[in-house]
């Protein structure tokens, strides 16, 4: 009997001193599982988004609160006012900017930093073109419908308040890199250009600004295109533009069934073409240094640049 009782308060005796070290190495073991839980550093895996650095170390998670849970798409709402946009772009999801990543969960798009693992704010629509705009930067929505602009350069900076009903960019591509030195904003129905840091370019507009370059500005309603300058002066006042193309700095305009091509607005057009008739589809294309002028699709005409 007694060798049954000291052989019990052996047990107990060992418990009292394994035990303890087995949970604490049960713990450590779970604290120390924060790569391990990801075993092959999957994007999305057990209900989260992952984020690793360049040399693989781990950063942070993001929990998916439903299931459509990803790296944000680009939203065009260009075409809603006819402008001249870049179309060519091929990056489906918006790229890691920086310490900053934009993530779609559910209808919410959320900036998420990588960095800290935190949620800074929660938007509308983002926008880049499915490319990438100078200076890492944005064209964000909020959720009251305002537009803006970030840039994620070095920091978080904003480049645009968000006081605007529309930002757009015109196609002025360069290797795919789209310029913010100038956007098209729109703000209690007037149209006008202004500059990464939000100064005016031009005048007010009252039609949709479709496009621009360094030397003029093009609005469109309807059939009818205006031509101003940045010092608001109004060129070809005297014509009835009803079509026009722009590439760099040679513009087509229509004016019935004539197509004339400037490469300067303060010269006489460098070319005259007649068209079939005013509802023409007219292209410009750069090859080989010289600039084709396609009409309906036909090479009809080509200039040296």
């Amino acid at each position: 009997m007694n060798n049954k009782k000291a052989t019990f308060y052996v047990i107990v005796g060992l418990l009292v001193i394994f035990l303890p070290l087995t949970v604490f190495g049960t713990v450590m073991k779970f604290a120390n599982r924060t790569v391990d839980e990801n075993p092959n550093h999957d994007f999305f895996y057990d209900g989260y988004l992952w984020f690793y650095s360049d040399t693989n170390e781990f950063l942070s998670k993001y929990e998916c609160m439903t299931e459509v849970c990803e790296l944000s798409k680009t939203t065009i709402d260009d075409t809603e006012y006819g402008i001249n946009y870049y179309p060519d772009g091929n990056i489906e999801h918006l790229p890691v900017l920086g310490d900053y990543v934009f993530i779609t969960d559910g209808t919410d798009i959320k900036l998420y930093n990588i960095t800290s693992g935190s949620t800074l704010e929660t938007y509308k629509s983002v926008k880049d073109y499915h490319t990438k705009l100078s200076t890492d930067a944005v064209i964000v929505q909020n959720t009251s419908g305002l537009w803006g602009m970030f840039s994620f350069q070095d920091k978080l900076n904003s480049v645009l308040p968000f006081e605007y009903d529309f930002i757009g960019l015109a196609n002025n591509a360069n290797d795919g890199l789209l310029s913010i030195s100038k956007m098209i904003t729109l703000k209690d129905n007037k149209w006008a250009i202004v500059d990464n840091t939000n100064s005016m370019l031009s005048g007010y507009i009252d039609d949709p600004i479709v496009d621009y370059n360094d030397e003029y500005i093009i609005s469109k309603k309807d059939n009818e295109i205006n031509v101003y300058g940045y010092n608001d002066t109004e060129y070809f006042m005297d014509m009835q533009i009803t079509n026009y193309v722009r590439l760099d700095n040679y513009l087509g305009l229509v004016e019935g069934n004539t197509l004339r091509i400037y490469r300067s607005l303060n010269t006489d057009p460098v070319k005259e073409i007649m068209l079939s008739n005013n509802d023409s589809k007219i292209e410009f294309q750069m090859e080989d240094g010289n600039l084709n002028i396609l009409v309906d699709d036909n090479v009809v005409d080509t200039l040296a640049i």
